[in-house]
């Protein structure tokens, strides 16, 4: 019994140590919210940005795929996949 009581995990105080870093980030957040209330031009083009970086990665992401797979029908399929979502994405970002 004494080995399973030294086991027990400590909630409270794993909460209370974490604590601090949920209040910083939830200020960051509010900060962040008035500002781009305030700026909506910014929010729409940081927005834009944001969403066509993520998909440009996701394109790369693609063409390595594509260029792991072993079936040529795939291969071919996989890189026209990519090249128009990286085509896309520079296009409109």
């Amino acid at each position: 019994m004494s080995t399973s009581a030294s086991k027990v995990f400590n909630f409270g105080g794993e909460v209370k140590s974490r604590a601090g870093w949920g209040i910083v980030l939830g200020i960051v957040m509010v900060i962040l919210g008035l500002l781009l209330i305030v700026h909506p031009l910014l929010a729409a083009r940081l927005t834009t940005n944001f969403i066509g970086s993520i998909l440009i990665i996701a394109g790369i992401s693609e063409i390595g795929q594509a260029l792991r797979a072993h079936i040529e029908g795939r291969l071919f399929r996989g890189c026209c996949s990519a090249l128009c979502t990286v085509l896309r994405e520079s296009y409109w970002s």
